[in-house]
Protein backbone atom coordinates (compact mmCIF):
# COMPACT_ATOMS: atom_id res chain seq x y z
CA UNK A 1 0.00 0.00 0.00
CA UNK A 2 2.91 1.97 0.66
CA UNK A 3 4.52 1.60 -2.67
CA UNK A 4 1.23 2.47 -4.29
CA UNK A 5 0.28 5.44 -2.34
CA UNK A 6 3.97 6.79 -3.67
CA UNK A 7 3.38 5.90 -6.94
CA UNK A 8 0.47 7.19 -7.48
CA UNK A 9 0.72 10.31 -4.85
CA UNK A 10 -2.56 9.41 -3.33
CA UNK A 11 -1.26 7.36 0.25
CA UNK A 12 -4.78 8.13 1.64
CA UNK A 13 -6.55 6.22 -1.15
CA UNK A 14 -4.18 3.65 -1.58
CA UNK A 15 -4.57 2.87 2.39
CA UNK A 16 -8.38 2.33 1.10
CA UNK A 17 -7.43 -0.67 -0.62
CA UNK A 18 -9.03 -4.07 0.02
CA UNK A 19 -7.47 -7.77 -0.05
CA UNK A 20 -9.15 -8.43 -3.01
CA UNK A 21 -7.18 -6.07 -5.61
CA UNK A 22 -5.09 -9.60 -5.96
CA UNK A 23 -7.78 -10.17 -8.84
CA UNK A 24 -7.36 -6.92 -10.75
CA UNK A 25 -5.39 -7.39 -14.25
CA UNK A 26 -1.91 -7.30 -14.10
CA UNK A 27 1.11 -8.43 -15.18
CA UNK A 28 2.76 -11.74 -14.91
CA UNK A 29 6.57 -12.17 -15.90
CA UNK A 30 8.67 -15.15 -16.07
CA UNK A 31 12.45 -14.32 -16.03
CA UNK A 32 15.34 -16.90 -16.53
CA UNK A 33 18.76 -14.89 -17.00
CA UNK A 34 22.02 -14.56 -15.73
CA UNK A 35 20.81 -11.69 -12.96
CA UNK A 36 16.95 -13.00 -12.58
CA UNK A 37 15.36 -16.37 -11.72
CA UNK A 38 11.60 -16.24 -11.66
CA UNK A 39 10.91 -19.15 -14.00
CA UNK A 40 7.60 -20.64 -12.86
CA UNK A 41 4.71 -20.95 -10.29
CA UNK A 42 3.07 -23.86 -8.86
CA UNK A 43 0.38 -26.13 -9.08
CA UNK A 44 -2.36 -23.94 -7.90
CA UNK A 45 -6.61 -22.57 -8.80
CA UNK A 46 -7.47 -19.12 -8.85
CA UNK A 47 -10.70 -18.92 -6.91
CA UNK A 48 -12.59 -17.03 -9.37
CA UNK A 49 -14.85 -17.89 -11.84
CA UNK A 50 -13.26 -17.35 -15.05
CA UNK A 51 -9.53 -16.73 -15.41
CA UNK A 52 -7.67 -14.55 -18.58
CA UNK A 53 -4.36 -15.21 -19.67
CA UNK A 54 -2.68 -13.08 -22.79
CA UNK A 55 0.52 -13.50 -23.75
CA UNK A 56 2.60 -10.97 -24.84
CA UNK A 57 5.83 -12.62 -25.42
CA UNK A 58 7.67 -14.34 -28.39
CA UNK A 59 8.61 -17.99 -28.07
CA UNK A 60 12.45 -17.93 -28.88
CA UNK A 61 13.06 -19.54 -32.50
CA UNK A 62 16.47 -20.23 -31.79
CA UNK A 63 18.85 -20.40 -29.24
CA UNK A 64 19.65 -16.93 -28.20
CA UNK A 65 22.10 -15.25 -25.13
CA UNK A 66 19.80 -12.52 -23.96
CA UNK A 67 21.48 -9.23 -24.10
CA UNK A 68 24.19 -9.69 -26.38
CA UNK A 69 25.39 -7.40 -28.28
CA UNK A 70 26.10 -9.51 -31.29
CA UNK A 71 22.25 -10.45 -31.14
CA UNK A 72 20.56 -8.44 -33.94
CA UNK A 73 16.81 -9.35 -33.25
CA UNK A 74 16.00 -7.62 -29.54
CA UNK A 75 12.74 -9.65 -29.95
CA UNK A 76 14.92 -13.01 -29.98
CA UNK A 77 17.14 -11.50 -26.88
CA UNK A 78 13.67 -11.19 -25.14
CA UNK A 79 12.07 -14.14 -26.17
CA UNK A 80 11.60 -17.52 -24.25
CA UNK A 81 12.46 -21.39 -24.17
CA UNK A 82 10.29 -24.19 -22.49
CA UNK A 83 7.14 -22.67 -20.14
CA UNK A 84 3.81 -22.57 -20.58
CA UNK A 85 0.52 -23.45 -18.34
CA UNK A 86 0.19 -26.86 -17.33
CA UNK A 87 -3.12 -28.04 -16.87
CA UNK A 88 -4.17 -30.86 -14.73
CA UNK A 89 -7.55 -31.58 -15.98
CA UNK A 90 -6.11 -32.07 -18.94
CA UNK A 91 -3.03 -33.91 -18.14
CA UNK A 92 -1.29 -31.50 -21.07
CA UNK A 93 1.05 -28.10 -21.19
CA UNK A 94 -0.96 -25.40 -23.00
CA UNK A 95 1.74 -22.96 -25.44
CA UNK A 96 0.16 -20.31 -26.59
CA UNK A 97 1.68 -17.82 -29.53
CA UNK A 98 1.78 -14.16 -29.32
CA UNK A 99 -1.26 -12.68 -28.62
CA UNK A 100 -3.58 -15.56 -28.27
CA UNK A 101 -5.40 -16.17 -24.84
CA UNK A 102 -6.26 -18.64 -22.79
CA UNK A 103 -9.25 -18.99 -20.93
CA UNK A 104 -10.24 -21.24 -18.33
CA UNK A 105 -12.88 -21.40 -15.33
CA UNK A 106 -10.77 -20.40 -12.22
CA UNK A 107 -11.24 -23.79 -10.48
CA UNK A 108 -9.19 -25.71 -12.61
CA UNK A 109 -5.46 -26.43 -10.89
CA UNK A 110 -2.99 -25.39 -13.16
CA UNK A 111 0.53 -24.22 -12.91
CA UNK A 112 3.77 -22.04 -14.91
CA UNK A 113 5.86 -23.89 -16.17
CA UNK A 114 9.37 -22.92 -15.27
CA UNK A 115 10.72 -21.12 -18.54
CA UNK A 116 14.37 -22.30 -19.42
CA UNK A 117 15.67 -18.98 -20.95
CA UNK A 118 14.31 -15.26 -21.40
CA UNK A 119 11.32 -13.39 -20.28
CA UNK A 120 7.56 -14.49 -20.20
CA UNK A 121 5.13 -12.35 -19.85
CA UNK A 122 1.36 -12.77 -19.54
CA UNK A 123 -1.51 -10.35 -19.11
CA UNK A 124 -3.60 -12.00 -16.55
CA UNK A 125 -7.79 -10.94 -15.67
CA UNK A 126 -9.39 -13.13 -12.80
CA UNK A 127 -13.79 -12.67 -13.21
CA UNK A 128 -16.34 -13.16 -11.17
CA UNK A 129 -19.48 -13.09 -13.51
CA UNK A 130 -21.96 -15.64 -11.73
CA UNK A 131 -21.66 -14.24 -8.08
CA UNK A 132 -21.16 -10.26 -8.42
Amino acid sequence: KAVCGEVFQNPEGCQKLRPRSWKEPHLLKYVNTKDHKHTGIEMHYDGCDITWSLMLSDYATSNVVPNDPNEEDINQQLAYRGGGTYMRCLQQTVLLKKGQILVHPGELYHKGVPITQGERLLGVCFMDVFNP
